[in-house]
């Protein structure tokens, strides 16, 4: 009973829990937004109560869309399009990695 892992099967049902959980995290960030929605819509009185649930559910949606992209798309197209160079821990100087960290951050125009 000493077989190898396949890789290709390990790639593969990765990809797929990283797609149920990003699914679930854009599902649940959907409910937050309908709730801040509802909240929202049925007294004004209340709309301070609502803040809470719009930025769970903000990070929820993007959190859950980045999954879905990273399940969906090669590793090579992710990492180019965010144009991470030896960002790793072993990968060069720290001056790599800021300009890596700025480049992820330019991806989402938080920069």
């Amino acid at each position: 009973m000493n077989r190898k892992p396949n890789k290709l099967v390990g790639e593969v049902v990765s990809r797929i829990t990283m797609a149920i959980v990003g699914a679930a995290m854009l599902f649940g960030g959907y409910k937050c937004l309908s709730v801040a929605h509802r909240i929202w819509g049925e007294s004004v009185d209340n709309v301070r109560g609502t803040g809470i649930f719009v930025l769970i559910g903000i990070t929820l949606v993007i959190l859950g869309g980045f999954f879905v992209l990273a399940a969906l798309v090669r590793v090579g197209v992710l990492a180019r399009w965010i144009q991470i160079r030896g960002a790793g821990p072993f990968d060069g100087s720290e001056a790599t990695e800021a300009q890596g960290l700025a480049n992820l951050f330019r991806f989402f125009n938080w920069w």
